[in-house]
C-alpha cells in the first residue's frame, strides 16, 4: 500500500559526559510532515505540518553491569487509526540491574500522552493515553543462550469510543544470539 505521508527531521545533537558515570544525550530539530494527497481528500488528511522534535535522556551507571536511563520525548508518529499521525509526548525509565554473573533484571515504565491529527471530525483532535510497565528476570544459561520470564502492563485511555483497554501479559521464553 502506498503511505499517506512522509516525514523528515532536520535536529542537532549533543551527548554529554557530565561525570564518569552520567552520560546525558539530546536530540532536537524540526520535523516536516508532507501529507501525500492532501487536496483528494480534504477534512481527513490534514494539511502539511512542521513541529518540534525533542528527545532527552540521562543514563546513570551506578554499578558494573547496572544503569538507569530516563528521558523524555517530543515527536510526530504514525497511529494505527485512520487518521494520518499524532503528536506524541512521552516520559520513560529502564533499571537494568545485573543480580549476578548471570542474572539480570529489568524495570521499565513508559508513559505518552497524543494527540491524534487528522481522520476528520471523529479524530481530529482527539487524544489518547498510554502506560507501560514492565519487569523481567533473565538468566544467561551460557554465552549466547538465556531465559527469561517476563510481566508487562499496557493501557490504553483513549477520547474515541471502545478503543481504551488494559492488559496483562507474562511470558516465558529462551534466546539465543549468534
Amino acid at each position: 500500500s502506498t503511505p499517506l505521508y512522509s516525514s523528515a527531521a532536520s535536529d542537532v545533537y549533543k551527548r554529554q559526559q557530565l561525570d564518569k558515570n552520567i552520560l546525558a544525550d539530546v536530540r532536537a530539530g524540526v520535523q516536516n510532515v508532507d501529507y501525500y494527497d492532501f487536496d483528494l481528500m480534504p477534512g481527513l488528511i490534514p494539511e502539511d505540518e512542521t513541529s518540534p522534535y525533542v528527545d532527552a535522556r540521562l543514563e546513570w551507571e551506578y554499578a558494573e553491569g547496572s544503569k538507569l536511563v530516563a528521558g523524555a520525548t517530543l515527536a510526530r508518529g504514525a497511529t494505527d487509526l485512520q487518521a494520518a499521525d499524532q503528536e506524541i509526548t512521552s516520559v520513560y525509565a529502564q533499571l537494568l540491574h545485573k543480580i549476578s554473573g548471570r542474572v539480570h533484571g529489568t524495570l521499565t515504565g513508559r508513559f505518552q500522552d497524543a494527540e491524534i491529527s487528522g481522520g476528520g471530525d471523529k479524530l481530529d483532535g482527539k487524544e489518547e493515553s498510554v502506560l507501560l510497565l514492565g519487569g523481567s528476570l533473565t538468566y544467561a544459561v551460557a554465552d549466547n543462550i538465556w531465559a527469561e520470564v517476563a510481566y508487562n502492563y499496557d493501557e490504553l485511555d483513549s477520547d474515541i469510543p471502545h478503543r481504551s483497554f488494559e492488559r496483562n501479559v507474562v511470558s516465558v521464553g529462551i534466546g539465543t544470539s549468534f
